[in-house]
């Protein structure tokens, strides 16, 4: 077995795991949270490429207000948002609430899950050497385009 392969198989099995501890997780978030409406309030800038993410607001049970930001953000800043979500959050932390859509809640395990299919496919994939060499070799004419030498 080649050093890459091995690469492929650990990068892919570390990937695999973290995905499936964030989908239990996210499960759990899911069964024992408490759900509530939010209202937009601003859209807070991040990054050096900014995205904007939104910062949304909601009541507790016990009647005090939290904000939480989304995970996932716009790369332009959109106008000014009447928009209500839908917030998971656990009642002994409710700062670590998430809004409850595709994106926000589930678009982390999946990545994670998905991502390790390919470098699996790599590991088990009947490849005896990997190619080396440059990718275009040295004396071949890439302007034409039958590969023919000039004469």
């Amino acid at each position: 077995m080649s050093l890459e392969k091995f690469y492929f198989a650990l990068t892919g099995c570390g990937m695999a795991i973290a995905g499936l501890l964030m989908l239990y997780r996210r499960i759990a978030f899911l069964t024992t949270g408490t759900r509530t409406e939010a209202r937009w309030v601003d859209w807070e800038k991040r990054g050096r490429r900014p995205s904007y993410h939104p910062v949304i607001e909601f009541t507790t049970t016990d009647g005090s207000t939290q904000r939480i930001t989304g995970l996932s953000g716009y790369s332009k800043k959109p106008a000014n948002s009447t928009q209500t979500y839908q917030v998971i959050y656990e009642e002994r932390a409710p700062s670590k609430g998430l809004i409850y859509s595709f994106l926000h809640f589930w678009g982390g395990p999946i990545a994670f899950l998905s991502f390790p299919i390919p470098l699996f496919w790599l590991f088990f994939s009947r490849l005896k050497k990997w190619p080396r060499g440059p990718l275009f070799p040295r004396g071949q004419n890439w302007s034409d385009p039958h590969g023919l030498p000039r004469s």
